[in-house]
């Protein structure tokens, strides 16, 4: 047994679950491996309380792996993990303060994709559903909302993409954004393998992005600079602040973009600075929501004028 998750059962005890191998021939030792989940609920004296040895979340062939757990609201819990059954999938189970396993057996498929990795689950932040983020077979990100109530998905089977550059993301992390929505940060590689970053990008509660950021490109045309970036998803987008640096630390506004609003096609914007400094300029954009909220892009820099 291994890679143990452990939760709070909000009366002093916890729930745990953990990668088990009582029923691999191997006992996990060699290949093929079959590991399964299975879960316990301790009380506040350490009491086990449900069957001995833990209840069986999935049984399933192949291998079950890389648990996460919320609490149900009745002493049980939401556990999501890595299931090899059909290639790599995220597959979830609910089981209630009594230890009866609710959902269909061996769990209900999250991510309905083939060949997907790296994945991370984190509840919202009113423990009403679980919210999870993985890389797909094509090197996307993307994210989707599990109900506690009923296991539902309310973005879709096929969830909401994050991020859908052609270039590779990986890592993905996830917590949510002070209600039932997300924030997703993940490892990317558009400015090169071996220059990796760090990306995030918000969902809110109904599955849509603010605003996704396909581009930012600068280019020194004869003694100008002309700024060029699209986006492919806007929701409540204001305006975009294009801000300047000679150091990349402390910028300053020079020009303003407004944005298309609300838009699920790709936009290209572009802004021409007609008076660079001499030397090296920095470049960001601020992008501004309606109601005020804003986040900025990562440093672009063209040098010597």
């Amino acid at each position: 047994n291994q890679q143990p998750y452990i939760i709070s059962d909000g009366s002093g005890g916890g729930v745990i679950c953990w990668e088990d191998y009582r029923n691999d021939a191997n006992n996990g030792n060699a290949s093929p491996y079959n590991s399964d989940v299975f879960c316990q609920h301790i009380n506040a004296s350490g009491v086990a309380q449900w069957t001995a040895n833990g209840v069986a979340l999935c049984i399933a062939s192949g291998t079950q792996s890389n648990v996460n757990l919320m609490p149900d609201g009745t002493g049980g819990a939401v556990a999501t993990w890595f299931d090899e059954r059909n290639n790599l999938r995220v597959y979830a189970q609910k089981i209630n303060g009594s230890g009866a396993v609710l959902w269909a057996a061996n769990g209900i498929a999250v991510v309905n994709e083939t060949n997907s990795f790296d994945y991370d689950a984190s509840p919202d932040a009113t423990n009403s559903s679980m919210l999870v983020t993985w890389v797909s077979g094509g090197g996307d990100i993307k994210a989707q909302k599990l109900n506690v109530a009923d296991g539902t998905l309310p973005w879709g089977a096929s969830g909401t993409l994050v991020c859908g550059r052609a270039d590779d993301q990986t890592e993905p992390s996830i917590t949510h954004n002070g209600g039932a929505g997300a924030i997703i940060s993940w490892t990317d590689e558009r400015n090169g393998s071996s220059n990796t970053d760090i990306y995030a990008n918000r969902v809110f509660a109904n599955g849509t992005l603010p605003l996704s950021l396909v581009t930012f490109e600068a280019q020194l045309i004869n003694k100008d600079v002309l700024l060029q970036w699209s986006t492919s998803s806007e929701q409540n987008t204001s305006h975009f602040d294009i801000e300047r640096s000679t150091d990349g630390n402390n910028f300053s506004a020079i020009g303003k973009v407004n944005a298309a609003g609300n838009s699920s096609l790709t936009i290209d914007y572009s802004f021409p600075d007609n008076d660079p400094i001499a030397g090296n300029n920095f470049y960001r954009l601020k992008m501004l929501d309606i109601d005020g909220h804003f986040s900025h892009t990562i440093r672009m820099i063209v040098g010597d004028h």
